[in-house]
């Protein structure tokens, strides 16, 4: 389901991303990126668990062909059973902020069938993003993190990070333009009220 506001949304994208970039620098893939591998601790920082079929960069745990993951957020090269990459995580990644967004899984497919076919056939829906609050540049990165070929995605959370964490900073800047107008307006009503009151009391004492 959805979870929070918006900058609530970033800041756990936020830090899915630097912990699975983190981990891509020891040369290790998760490949199981879903919101029950995401925990969010008693800071209300967001941890990645659950490394069960996480794969180091050119071991070979698994059989050829034999595909593991979670299918909603799987995507095309990994059901295919071919090389996992950063690229691999970055997609299942951004399936996940779309579900955090839209309170939907992104793959909308019942049956493990209709699943696959989705992910091998068709393109991730992300129309409805700004709709749901997703600020116009996410959506955007969104969009390259989920293209069916890999190389078209970033090529790694190096190149997201940024992008996210400008869109995190613009929205802490807007908000805080709010409260610090809101201040002002207050101010400036007491301010008003406090000369009126003066007014009428210097009316009152002329009478």
């Amino acid at each position: 389901g959805t979870v929070g506001d918006t900058r609530r949304k970033l800041s756990i994208a936020m830090d899915v991303a630097k912990g699975l970039s983190h981990v891509h620098s020891l040369q290790i893939f998760h490949r199981d990126i879903k919101p029950d591998n995401v925990h969010i601790d008693a800071k209300g920082h967001a941890r990645l668990i659950d490394f069960g079929i996480a794969k180091l960069n050119g071991a070979s745990l698994t059989q050829a062909g034999f595909v593991l993951g979670t299918p909603h957020y799987m995507p095309p090269e990994q059901l295919r059973g071919q090389q996992v990459t950063e690229r691999t995580d970055i997609y299942a990644w951004a399936l996940v902020l779309i579900e955090m967004f839209t309170g939907k899984k992104a793959r909308s497919g019942t049956t493990m069938e209709r699943i696959m076919m989705e992910i091998l056939n068709e393109p991730v829906d992300c129309s409805q993003l700004g709709l749901v609050g997703m600020p116009e540049s996410v959506v955007d990165l969104v969009k390259k993190c989920t293209q069916a070929d890999p190389q078209i995605r970033p090529a790694n959370f190096g190149e997201v990070l940024p992008l996210l964490e400008a869109a995190h900073a613009r929205i802490v800047s807007d908000e805080r333009a709010v409260v610090e107008g809101a201040e002002r307006k207050k101010k400036m009503l007491g301010v008003g009220a406090a000369a009126g009151a003066a007014l009428l009391a210097a009316r009152a004492g002329g009478i």
